[in-house]
């Protein structure tokens, strides 16, 4: 396979069926709000992407053993402690530590004109004339490019009352106890989230010259890139871990649809929705609509067939007769067909 035909970018929408856990400001002192967006046709809730990509990260902790990013405080700003020497060193530090690699940093740091000033105050208005000498700024942008996870129904503005009755039963009766009355906005739905890949750019400098044309070349390090890849998006398919105040989230996809791209764009995520409908036994389901018209994007690879799974228990696609997957019976095949469009991205 030429370069040409090669995925240069990897990109999956996840469906989940689940809670709106990650909370916003308090209403009126006690009542626990959700997250929310004000759309042209209603209020959505939704998961932020930095919640999204702690739940990822924790999850590749936990079943891969990604190793913890070690952080320092400088400059009153605690940020990860990046060791920045020289280009080999940065490389090695995105090889320990995927996180950086994957996800991003930004750590400023004084420049060494700075602290030699400390030492030679009269330096010192030299230094303020040239605020550039003043401090420095290593920044890489996330190779893992996530959107938010939007409610693909509207916020119906639920809130439920809770008491912690619980602790009332235990206290003695001198005690005379009484509940603790406390409420919180709820909304279960399906939420829809986007990941995309930038192949080009793992475990590589963003200064390389002529990105997009090398991801199809081992420089040595592909081993260690198709690793990468295939373990994030072994968690993204097969469910995230998420608590909030001691309710675990459902992030386990009901449907998912994963492709290779020519270009990092999320090309899915804005054809894919879903209605309420009835099967075909007349129980009502979730309806996945967009499907067929997203697989046809411009931007796909026609080399890697989309991996498409859903839930037959809880929703239904919509597709034409001339569908190019089937129902899913369950995850099987999924592995090795994420394996096959990762070593077309990390040939090694």
């Amino acid at each position: 396979m030429n370069r040409e035909e090669r995925p240069r970018a990897i990109t999956a929408t996840v469906v989940y069926n689940c809670a709106a856990l990650n909370r916003g400001e308090n209403l009126a002192g006690n009542i626990g709000s959700v997250k929310k967006l004000a759309l042209p046709d209603g209020v959505y809730s939704f998961i932020s992407r930095p919640a999204i990509r702690h739940y990822l990260f924790d999850t590749l902790v936990r079943l891969f053993g990604w190793s913890l990013t070690p952080v320092t405080k400088e400059n009153k700003v605690l940020q990860f402690d990046i060791k920045d020497a020289d280009t080999t060193q940065l490389i090695n530090s995105l090889i320990n530590y995927p996180e950086i690699d994957v996800f991003g940093f930004m750590k400023t740091a004084k420049s060494e004109k700075t602290k030699k000033n400390k030492d030679n105050p009269s330096a010192s208005s030299e230094t303020k004339d040239n605020p550039a000498d003043q401090s420095k700024t290593i920044t890489r942008k996330a190779v893992l490019g996530i959107t938010k996870c939007i409610s693909l129904f509207p916020f119906r503005e639920d809130i439920i009352f809770y008491a912690n009755h619980h602790m009332v039963a235990r206290a003695s009766p001198e005690a005379n106890a009484t509940p603790d009355p406390y409420a919180r906005e709820e909304h279960q739905s399906l939420f829809k989230v986007s990941f995309v890949l930038d192949c080009a750019r793992l475990t590589r400098l963003d200064d390389e010259a002529s990105l997009y044309g090398k991801n199809g070349s081992d420089d040595g390090l592909n081993k260690h890139r198709f690793q990468k890849s295939m373990e994030i998006f072994q968690a993204i398919t097969q469910g995230l871990t998420s608590q909030s105040s001691g309710e675990v989230n459902t992030l386990v996809p009901v449907f998912f649809i994963v492709g290779g791209l020519k270009l990092p764009i999320p090309v899915f995520h804005n054809f894919i929705t879903a209605v309420l409908d009835r099967s075909e036994d007349g129980r009502r389901k979730f309806k996945i609509l967009g499907v067929e018209t997203a697989i046809k994007h411009p931007y796909r690879v026609e080399s890697f067939q989309p991996i498409i799974y859903y839930v037959p228990s809880v929703l239904m696609i919509d597709a034409d007769g001339n569908t190019s997957y089937k129902e899913s019976d369950g995850k099987l095949g999924i592995a090795e067909k994420l394996e096959e469009l990762c070593r077309l991205c990390f040939p090694h």
